[in-house]
């Protein structure tokens, strides 16, 4: 039994890998996001994230409200559209 995202990036074929990178499975969802680097679209509150994090879903995260440039955010996370709401997590 598979019991940490350790166990699954080790035995993962590089093609699934995808599922494992937060910013490109919410590209995947249609969600309003992007790496540090592209600007947000409007002056709002969002999620910071690691982009991968082998260590726990919530590690790192942030709601921060960004203007426009993101260039002063952690390499190797992401900003992503705040949702409100009941939300699931699915290991």
């Amino acid at each position: 039994m598979i019991t940490d995202e350790t166990q699954v990036w080790s035995i993962a074929h590089p093609e699934d890998l995808w599922v494992l990178d937060k910013l490109i499975l919410s590209r995947h969802l249609n969600y309003t996001c992007g790496p540090v680097g592209v600007d947000v679209p409007k002056p709002a509150h969002y999620i910071i994230r690691p982009c991968v994090n082998a260590l726990g879903l919530g590690i790192g995260t942030q709601k921060i409200f960004l203007t426009k440039s993101t260039d002063h955010l952690p390499t190797g996370y992401f900003w992503s559209e705040v949702f409100f709401g009941r939300q699931l997590s699915v290991d």
